[in-house]
């Protein structure tokens, strides 16, 4: 449920064009004071994803809740998870939205960034051709998941505080180019379970009738019967300031209300960029897609939780700096 209420439901046009690409974290003089520009990758593989490219490209097309927000957005989609993390941190663009774990993994190491809010919570789900999510099953079992992301690590964290089972040691770990493709090799026998995520789940049991899925996403949370934090603003501190991203945050929230609202034209948006017809609509309509939109402010100290999750599982290595958190 999304924690800023109230928002009025505001009109979009899906024949808007997309605004021009400015410069990454400008600022530009309006009548209202500064207006920050914000570019934001997204991951979209190709295709749609509500919880990542769909809210950027709608707010970026939404001149009335960039307004609201005193801020100008600009997406960027990209189809690499590696160079969108990479961008993020050398400051090519502002913000990326992504997995909790890219930032405490990296801002250990000392990279510049920080959470800046949150969009939703975790999609991810386990699946599998009838095998059951046990610790005697998963032992000796293969698990196919694109590791580079944020979903896996967060996975991985879960099967190592639930079950005590560490990659290479108790299962054998496969990685894929994506979900769709960990799906696949469920599906057909090359391995016993895939991490999937979002839209691809609905797909994956479209075209896969043998799969099932056996872990939901209360099944796979910190807290027992809640799903964790799967898609947070990933900000680059050097190019984007707390009062920024607080901006940004509740304008993406403004934007999600609108997009449960109008779940018609979300689905036409996402067909013409070539997701699977009624995929989009049911995803967004079940509340599978679990948008929680909050500030920093709001999610810290469950942000903190997470963080102490991924350290003791060992999926980052040490603790990550307090300015994750917007603390000095």
């Amino acid at each position: 449920m999304n924690t800023m209420t109230g928002r009025k439901a505001l009109a979009l046009g899906l024949l808007v064009p997309l605004l021009a690409l400015t410069a990454c974290g400008g600022d530009t003089t309006t009548g209202g004071g500064t207006q920050k520009t914000i570019t934001i990758g997204t991951y979209g593989s190709g295709t749609t994803a509500l919880a990542t490219n769909v809210p950027a490209e709608f707010l970026e097309k939404n001149e009335q809740i960039q307004a609201d927000h005193n801020i100008k957005v600009v997406s960027e989609e990209y189809s690499d998870l590696q160079t969108l993390y990479t961008d993020v941190t050398i400051g090519r663009i502002d913000v990326a939205i992504g997995g909790p774990s890219i930032i405490a993994s990296n801002a250990s190491t000392g990279a510049p960034l920080a959470v800046g809010g949150t969009v939703a919570r975790s999609t991810n789900s386990v699946m599998s051709a009838g095998k059951p999510w046990t610790k005697e099953e998963i032992k000796g079992s293969r698990i196919v998941a694109q590791t580079s992301s944020g979903s896996w690590k967060a996975v991985q964290t879960r099967i190592s505080s639930n079950f005590g089972l560490e990659p290479g040691r108790d299962y054998e770990l496969i990685n894929s180019e994506s979900t769709a493709a960990a799906a696949i090799q469920a599906a057909t026998g090359k391995a016993d379970y895939a991490i999937v995520r979002a839209e691809q789940i609905l797909i994956a049991q479209q075209q896969f009738p043998n799969l099932k899925v056996v872990a939901n996403p209360e099944d796979l949370g910190l807290v027992a019967g809640r799903a964790d934090w799967g898609y947070v603003l990933i900000v680059n501190t050097k190019k984007i300031d707390l009062e920024s991203s607080d901006r940004l945050t509740r304008a993406i929230g403004d934007t999600t209300e609108w997009m449960k609202q109008h779940p018609d034209d979300v689905e036409q948006f996402a067909v013409s960029k070539g997701q699977t017809p009624g995929v989009t609509k049911q995803f967004l309509t079940s509340g599978d897609v679990n948008y929680d939109v909050q500030t920093l402010d709001e999610a810290r100290d469950d942000m903190k939780l997470e963080f102490e999750a991924l350290l003791k599982s060992g999926v980052i290595k040490e603790a990550p700096p307090s300015s994750v958190y917007g603390e000095k």
